[in-house]
This record gives C-alpha cells, sequence and structure tokens, in this order.
C-alpha cells in the first residue's frame, strides 16, 4: 500500500486551512470547559478535603503556601525549557503529569493511607508545577493561533464559558 503523507500547510487549500483553524478553536473551547470544571472541582476544595483528611491548621497553610510558591518558581524555568522541549510537546507531558496528581489525590479517599497530608502536599506541589509550566506555552501557542481580526472576540467567548463552567462548579 501507498501511505499518503500527512499535508504541509503548503500544500493545503485556504479551505482547509479554516477548516483546521476552526476545529483548532472548538477544541480551545472545550479545552477552557474541561480546565474550567477541574479548577472548580478540584482547586477550590482541597482545603476542605485536607480537612477531611485530618490536616492540622499548620499542614493546611503548608498545603496552601508550598505549592503556590513552586509553581511560581517553576514558571519562571518554564521559559528555558521551552528552549529545549517543543512547546507541544511540553503542554501535553505536563497535562498528563497534572492529571497523574490529581488521580493520586483522589486515591488519598482510600483507608490505607496511614500519612495522607504529605503525599497531598507532594501532589499539589506536582500540580501546581504542571500548570505553571503549561500556561506560558499555552498563551504563546494560543496567540500564534488565533487570528487578530477575531482575538477579542474568542477570548471574549473562551473567558465566558470558563467563567460559567467554574461558576457552576463552585
Amino acid at each position: 500500500g501507498n501511505l499518503r503523507q500527512p499535508m504541509s500547510d503548503t500544500e493545503k487549500s485556504p479551505q482547509q486551512k479554516n477548516d483546521q483553524l476552526r476545529n483548532s478553536l472548538v477544541t480551545s473551547q472545550r479545552e477552557s470547559f474541561a480546565s474550567s470544571l477541574m479548577t472548580g472541582s478540584f482547586d477550590q476544595y482541597v482545603n476542605a478535603f485536607a480537612v477531611f483528611l485530618g490536616a492540622t491548621s499548620v499542614q493546611i497553610g503548608w498545603l496552601t503556601a508550598l505549592p503556590q510558591l513552586a509553581g511560581g518558581l517553576f514558571q519562571l524555568l518554564a521559559v528555558w525549557l521551552g528552549q529545549w522541549v517543543h512547546r507541544h510537546r511540553l503542554i501535553v507531558i505536563s497535562a498528563a503529569v497534572q492529571t497523574l496528581a490529581i488521580l493520586l489525590v483522589l486515591l488519598l479517599t482510600l483507608p490505607w493511607w496511614s500519612q495522607p497530608i504529605p503525599v497531598l502536599l507532594v501532589a499539589l506541589i506536582v500540580f501546581h508545577i504542571c500548570a505553571n509550566l503549561i500556561m506560558p506555552h499555552w498563551r504563546a501557542w494560543m496567540g500564534q493561533l488565533v487570528p487578530d481580526k477575531i482575538r477579542g472576540r474568542f477570548f471574549s467567548l473562551r473567558s465566558r464559558i470558563a467563567m460559567l463552567t467554574s461558576f457552576i462548579t463552585f
């Protein structure tokens, strides 16, 4: 059989390029929904979950501060890391690791954890590091993808989807 290679952008018709852009923008709006669902159902309830697991007030403080600090530091490294790892690959790998961190948090509901708070802390640090590795590269990617003439309207709609989803989830 003759296997055809995917067409390069120079081989695509204007209609094919428009269809590909439309599909990418719709996917981005769906991603906004999923991301806001995650934020509304995960980020907003971490402290309550920690209390459920038996965390002390000092541990709650660490659970709040350390992941944010680690995430912020890694956001500074994200640009440097982007020189060595392709933007798309970095986003996909970070999102996959972030998903594993969430799954680890879900496993903390099982009764066989004797010390769940340190595990929760590590999972939250990994979660925030991944989120902050993704963000600068995702914004640059979207900046390249969304044409100037529709940028305001697109991001307005995307923000409305995100805010409504977060509100309903919360």
